[in-house]
């Protein structure tokens, strides 16, 4: 589609409503106070400052409004506004293609035109800045079409031709647009299509994958095939193509839209799953894996793929134990003490001792390690300007905690609140001690600690499962759960299976990584344990196709290929 699309795309929103003169107006006016926010240049990643600018939650006011021209107490203009964006087309996955690779594109309805950056552009503002008329447009309206809007301004991936490069002028090179697949996924996942192989096709015909090199489809339009299979076969050519690339086994991520239809492989995204409440809170931290050698990042070779089954390559951190029975921020931390109780009851039992394994031979105590894992690893800035190290951060924050819930509603008892709170006011808590909760709280949202069988701490999806295995794959930016499928028996020379399950954070996994010592020919060296060694990943993501619950793969890698390091063949099927 970005191959054949016209100069400027003409969209028709249908006959014109009464009002849709004052909100076309209305949409020109807010959208110049962006600054051309919507035009194309905001589609770049060098621009990311003038961006963000425009990207900043900030609630004016009505006096703030009305200085800027567009008065919040102008209620008909806002809500003929909103009438314009409530529109089914704005959620439509067509506009998609016909939009994104458009130079210039006009939004018509009935006698009436705006520019279609004026309506992205308005859009970003209405989101971004008019709080206060939204709380009273969101009751009245399903306004899904600003949000819709904003996200069509996503950065391209790659431009050819001279119309963007002066120095190609002259050349028989069509202009072309294309955007990263992965990126194409995770913004328009959940817009809306009759025909249900419309999601996949849409999205890859404009990614930088579909004519790879003008000429060869990766990815061929068939609607006789099953929906799985377009599903599938898209994922597949993605992860082909993105063979040897950072992250490139990102597409993972989607597996939280994972189908209840039985044969789906969890490893490919169902776009007809509407995102279930599951273990997203705050986004769980990237892995810092730059010291890695192209030894760790994942390639595809021939058998990577046997119809539904992936492989991959990883290390694994062992498997879940314990883990907490709530899966709720409030519920955590009105019980922090008795978490922390409980979880220092088992750990000491378990491993006879009060030091977690955090990189190398390096330990700390448990309670450091239990009270960051809460947080993803990450130490509030409060506390860091502050100087407040993690480990004097463990030892407060229950007794913070507990001094942060005490009754404040009469003078006396906000005073007397205060007057206790002063010490961690000095660790870096803040005047504002809110400020601190309302950046914990997410951390933990929908989420659950657990401990595993090698002694790793950590937090993951809600609905983790004791026995489920906490991995790094290579490829994948983040940890993740892995559920063993079940089996009788495992032969020689097989590799289990796993549905992959979500995300994860484990508490000094990274390090472990990173710390592995790479030799000129690519073999491990010691990593101090020849268990650890051997419980380098052999991982797979079940399909759960037919009874077999056990695949053969090669053990080692070929020999002579610098890519690859020698041992264990790393998957995920």
């Amino acid at each position: 589609m970005s191959c054949i699309v016209a100069i400027t795309v003409l969209t028709w929103l249908g006959p014109q409503r009464d009002d849709t003169g004052l909100a076309v107006d209305w949409i020109r006016k807010v959208s110049s106070l962006t600054k051309g926010f919507g035009n194309d240049v905001f589609r770049d990643y060098e621009n990311s400052e003038e961006r963000d600018k425009i990207e900043t939650f900030e609630k004016l006011t009505p006096e703030q409004s009305a200085e800027l021209g567009v008065p919040f107490t102008n209620t008909q203009a806002w809500d003929a506004f909103a009438a314009f964006y409530e529109s089914p087309w704005f959620r439509r996955i067509w506009i998609v293609q016909e939009l994104l690779p458009a130079r210039e594109a006009l939004v018509i309805r009935g006698n009436h035109s705006v520019d279609w950056h004026m309506v992205k552009a308005a859009a970003a503002w209405y989101v971004y800045k008019a709080f206060h008329v939204r709380e009273e447009l969101d009751l009245k309206y399903p306004l899904h079409g600003p949000f819709s809007a904003i996200r069509m301004n996503l950065a391209w991936n790659s431009k050819s031709g001279s119309e963007f490069h002066p120095e190609m002028f002259g050349q028989r090179v069509r202009p072309v647009v294309r955007w990263n697949f992965d990126s194409l996924l995770r913004t328009f996942h959940d817009f809306e299509a009759s025909e249900e192989r419309d999601k996949m096709y849409a999205l890859f015909g404009i990614s930088a994958w579909f004519y790879l090199d003008g000429t060869q489809e990766l990815l061929r339009i068939d609607y006789s095939k099953p929906v799985m299979h377009v599903y599938r076969d898209a994922i597949k050519a993605h992860l082909k193509q993105n063979s040897g690339y950072q992250d490139s086994l990102n597409v993972l991520w989607h597996g939280n839209y994972q189908s209840k239809e039985p044969g789906w492989p969890s490893w490919v995204l169902d776009l007809r799953v509407k995102q279930e409440n599951t273990g997203h809170g705050a986004p769980m931290p990237r892995l810092d894996l730059v010291g890695l050698t192209n030894s760790h990042i994942w390639r595809c070779d021939e058998d990577t793929f046997d119809d539904n089954t992936l492989l991959v390559e990883g290390m694994t951190f062992g498997s879940i134990v314990h883990h907490s029975e709530y899966q709720c921020s409030g519920d955590l931390y009105t019980n922090l003490r008795s978490q922390w109780n409980k979880f220092e009851q088992m750990y000491t039992e378990q491993f006879k001792t009060d030091k977690h394994k955090a990189s190398g031979d390096i330990y700390e105590s448990i309670r450091t390690a239990f009270f960051m894992a809460l947080t993803a690893g990450k130490l509030w800035s409060g506390f860091k300007n502050k100087g407040t190290s993690p480990e004097v951060y463990a030892a407060n924050v229950v007794d913070m905690m507990e001094t942060f819930c005490l009754p404040h509603e009469t003078y006396e008892e906000h005073l007397a609140r205060m007057e206790k709170l002063k010490p961690f006011f000095e660790l870096g808590l803040g005047s504002k001690d809110n400020a601190w909760m309302e950046w914990a709280w997410p951390k933990y949202c929908e989420r659950r600690w657990y401990i595993t069988d090698q002694g790793y701490v950590g937090i993951g999806t809600e609905d983790l499962q004791v026995g489920d295995v906490i991995a790094i794959l290579w490829g994948l930016n983040k940890a993740c759960i892995l559920r063993p499928v079940q089996e009788d028996q495992i032969t020689e020379g097989a590799v289990r299976k796993y549905r992959f399950i979500g995300e994860a954070y484990c508490h000094g996994a990274e390090e472990v990584v990173l710390n592995l010592v790479k030799d000129d020919g690519g073999s491990d060296t010691s990593l101090g344990q020849e268990q650890e060694r051997e419980d380098k990943a052999k991982l797979m993501l079940h399909s759960q196709v037919g009874s077999e619950n056990v695949a053969m793969i090669p053990t080692e890698r070929a020999k002579g290929d610098p890519r690859r390091a020698k041992g264990t063949i790393m998957a995920l099927v």
